[in-house]
């Protein structure tokens, strides 16, 4: 949770004399899939993990609740209205999906309190003291030690953190659902108490998804150096915030029942179907925290108390509850801080019936001498085919949760730990194969990189998991490597008439016969809305080191003013990837948009030096640009300061020439007319059913 004070009161001290006993409780029975957190069968390396980031499935406490890994946004509830973010997610990027890439924590469970206080004012100055107070508890996966949450990093940690103000120096007691403890405050102001306990995180707890379970009783008493020294117990991973290194359990959840009107309550039911203990922020714009009440903990403590004890000389509440005037809380005049409201998260994991999903069996094609193919085993494929929900079936497939494996054995393991390799590069015979996450949008794909002289094909086998932590039966992905030639393109002026032909060296995919299909080179044409004269086209020749373009746009008068020409990919936030024109003093420094006779003309080539990153559509480099743009996924559009009310924009496309076209012993051609002229920049691509299609190849005029 996200919290912030209004005070700031001096600097830190804490020094830590005493705490109270109490028995301890194994309050975190089990985790996926059902192991015990002690005795026999509590193995760590039989821990059930998502295969999207390599963190478990799921947690269970000692009342049997499940709660599942926390990682939605944008949740709409049953009453098929409001939408929330049901989750506290931490993210590099917070614009983009959670995923390994782009994930420093996630929660199973979080309940935190958190609260602004007044006391008595300073008796010598008058200045206002008071502070802010803060508890988290939370069953949290993330990195281990001081490492981010990568691959081979993953660990899974049982937080109680306090950070609390103090004004005074003295004894103070302080009470949460997990423990007591008592503080002796030498050096009062902000975070006068500040510690973390976090069990399951230290460095050598890595990929060890027992320990967050059970109670460390090792901790060590930190001192002012160590502090904040996180590789050692005695730093904040290994603080103690109550008697006896204790974990979090059982789960703390609401005690109301859903009230959709102050979004207070549980369970709480998505339009989906899925449920949730409770909601940490309601459906308003900006969304509000939500606070309630919550269960007991195991000692039958539901509230956050701060108790001023005495002060630092000793003085004790008198027959009216002040220490010589003051007051710890001085709106109740009482030495008591208190409050019995949390904030809470955490998704119940459904247990009902589930089988298994199925891999798809894929074949992807490359062409030869192409550096790169990324590969999307769902690509066409309905995911509820593959896993369909039933009453015997109510996990269906993550798509983000796929990895390498061996066609027996299944998914390749570490050999200390026996958790999953997620993203490790394997060797084929032709090349290189390993799980890629592209940022912007989530997506999990294999990346496959050829060998300089890789001919022929490779294959590699994969897994595929639900959401309930079933894994499927391996699956094949067949690799095509396709030596695809262009040896003739013409065309006559004259006739209309277009004679293409080549070679290729995969007649055959599988047992069926490959086919092709013949594009024009890309072309838009750019039309206006609003009060706008201006027309034009653009054309694309996509070569292996650049794509050469030429835009042409006419009618623009006086008062226009073309500040760029843009080329976008059309996905999330339609970013562009490409300047035609532009600004040449601002990166990638195109060219100006120089108009003469309200006429702009410019043929320029781009390279990787001119691409804008996007993540979006996978578009990394240029071989990424080229595919969106053949795949019709791009557009241009004008931008026109002059006139900001007229939009002149249109998208690119590749006119099909010939489709079908066949193959005899290794060679094609098409012969003939037909509507599709060659455009501003004459070329072809020919696309084979194997999925490999050519870079654009001149067209002669004859």
């Amino acid at each position: 949770m996200n919290f912030q004070g209004r005070f700031k009161l001096g600097l830190l001290a804490l020094a830590v004399f005493g705490f109270l006993s109490a028995p301890a409780i194994a309050a975190l029975e089990a985790v996926s899939d059902d192991i015990p957190a002690a005795g026999d069968g509590s193995d760590p390396t039989l821990v059930n993990v998502s295969l999207a980031n390599g963190l478990p499935i799921w947690y269970e406490d000692e009342m049997g609740l499940k709660l599942a890994q926390c990682l939605d946004q944008g949740v709409l509830l049953a009453d098929g209205e409001s939408v929330v973010d049901p989750c506290n997610i931490g993210m590099t990027f917070p614009q983009f999906p959670p995923s390994l890439i782009n994930l420093s924590r996630l929660s199973y469970w979080e309940a935190s309190a958190a609260f602004n206080y007044l006391s008595t004012p300073d008796s010598e100055t008058g200045a206002e003291q008071g502070g802010f107070a803060l508890l988290v508890l939370r069953l949290a996966g993330e990195g281990a030690g001081i490492g981010a949450l990568v691959e081979g990093n993953q660990a899974v940690s049982s937080r109680i953190r306090l950070r609390i103000d103090l004004p005074i120096p003295g004894t103070y007691r302080v009470t949460h659902p997990f423990g007591t403890v008592d503080y002796e405050i030498t050096d009062p102001g902000r975070r006068s108490i500040n510690q973390t306990q976090d069990v399951g995180k230290l460095a050598e707890d890595v990929q060890n998804f027992l320990v967050a379970m059970n109670n460390r009783v090792d901790f060590q008493m930190p001192g002012p150096v160590d502090l904040f020294s996180p590789d050692e117990d005695e730093g904040p991973f290994g603080a103690i915030v109550n008697q006896d290194g204790r974990t979090v359990g059982p789960f703390l959840v609401p005690t109301l029942e859903f009230n959709p009107a102050d979004f207070m309550g549980r369970p709480v039911m998505a339009a989906n179907g899925d449920l949730y203990i409770g909601l940490p922020f309601d459906a308003a714009v900006p969304p509000g925290d939500v606070f309630q009440p919550v269960t007991p903990g195991p000692d039958a403590v539901n509230f956050f108390r701060i108790e001023l004890l005495e002060d630092g000389e000793g003085n004790t509440p008198g027959p009216d509850g002040d220490i010589n005037g003051f007051f710890l809380n001085v709106a109740n005049q009482t030495q008591t801080l208190e409050t019995d409201l949390f904030q809470v998260v955490g998704k119940i994991f459904d247990d009902g019936l589930n089988v298994a999903p199925v891999a798809p069996e894929v074949t992807v094609g490359l062409l030869k001498g192409r550096s790169v193919v990324d590969i999307d085993v769902f690509a066409g494929v309905a995911l509820d085919a593959l896993d369909s929900f039933s009453e015997v079936n109510v996990h269906g497939i993550n798509p983000m949760a796929i990895a390498l494996a061996d066609p027996i054995e299944g998914v390749y393991r570490r050999v200390d730990t026996n958790m999953p390799f997620l993203t490790q590069v394997e060797t084929l015979d032709q090349g290189t194969i390993r799980r890629i996450t592209r940022l912007a949008s989530g997506q999990s794909l294999f990346r496959y990189l050829p060998s300089q002289a890789a001919t022929g094909g490779d294959t590699f086998h994969y897994v595929v998991q639900d959401t309930g932590g079933l894994i499927s039966a391996p699956a094949a992905v067949h690799v095509l490597i396709e030596d695809l030639q262009v040896e003739r393109a013409d065309f006559r002026v004259k006739t209309g008439k277009w004679q293409v032909s080549g070679t290729t060296d995969q007649p055959l995919i599988g047992e069926v016969a490959n086919s092709l299909t013949v594009y024009a080179g890309p072309r838009a044409r750019l039309s206006g809305t609003g009060d706008t004269a201006m027309t034009g086209q653009v054309a694309l020749s996509a070569g292996a080191q650049a794509i050469d373009y030429r835009l042409v746009l006419d009618g623009i008068s006086p008062q226009d003013n073309i500040t760029s020409v843009n080329l976008h990919v059309d996905g999330a936030g339609q970013p562009v990837i490409f300047r035609l024109c532009g600004n040449p003093f601002i990166f990638p420094n195109p060219p100006t948009c120089a108009v003469t006779d309200g006429r702009l003309d410019i043929s320029r080539d781009l390279t990787d030096f001119d691409l804008l990153f996007s993540g979006t559509l996978g578009v990394l480099d240029l071989d990424g640009a080229i595919d969106a743009i053949f795949a019709g996924n791009t557009y241009v559009s004008v931008v026109n300061s002059g006139n900001p009310g007229a939009q002149v924009r249109g998208n690119l496309e590749t006119p099909v020439i010939s489709s079908d076209v066949s193959i005899n012993e290794g060679l094609w051609e098409i012969n003939g007319r037909t509507q599709v002229l060659p455009g501003l920049l004459p070329n072809v691509t020919v696309r084979s059913a194997t999925g490999v299609q050519t870079y654009s190849i001149p067209v002669r005029l004859r």
